[in-house]
């Protein structure tokens, strides 16, 4: 975390790309300094089969401050 830290003390912005791949967790992204989000298509083609579970993984990030990037199968089809 102390790594992490560092960039963030001197002003400097922490993005997280391919998020959902791999041990993702949003549990994560309450303990990591990081400023957007780049969410995985191969997360975000799972979000398209339930509205509710698309709506707590696009909202999480934001109410931590971050930005998000979700890269859709289908533009225009994750709204939360």
């Amino acid at each position: 975390m102390a790594i992490l830290a560092a960039p963030a003390a001197l002003d400097k912005k922490i993005s997280v790309d391919d998020f959902g791949t791999g041990y993702a967790s949003l549990s994560y992204l309450n303990r990591l300094p990081v400023h957007q989000v780049k969410l995985d298509k191969s997360f975000v083609s799972l979000m398209d089969v339930s509205a509710s579970d698309a709506a707590v993984v696009l909202r999480t990030p934001r109410q931590l401050g971050c930005a998000i990037t979700a890269l859709a199968s289908r533009p225009g089809r994750l709204r939360a």
